[in-house]
């Protein structure tokens, strides 16, 4: 799932290499800038209105 520009979740498929460490490696499907959701998928259904959050936790 990702964050659009409008702050809504919505669906996009990406296809994925392997984990490495912590975190999967994406290799196709996301384009420079797009945001991912990475937590609360279970909420978070197409078209609910999210708040994008940095690594660090800052709001974006």
């Amino acid at each position: 799932m990702t964050i659009g520009a409008d702050s809504k979740v919505a669906p996009k498929p990406v296809q994925v290499a392997q984990w490495e460490g912590d975190r999967w490696v994406v290799t196709s499907g996301l384009q420079a800038g797009d945001q991912v959701l990475t937590g609360g998928f279970m909420k978070a259904q197409p078209g609910t209105p999210v708040q994008a959050l940095t690594e660090t936790g800052q709001s974006h």
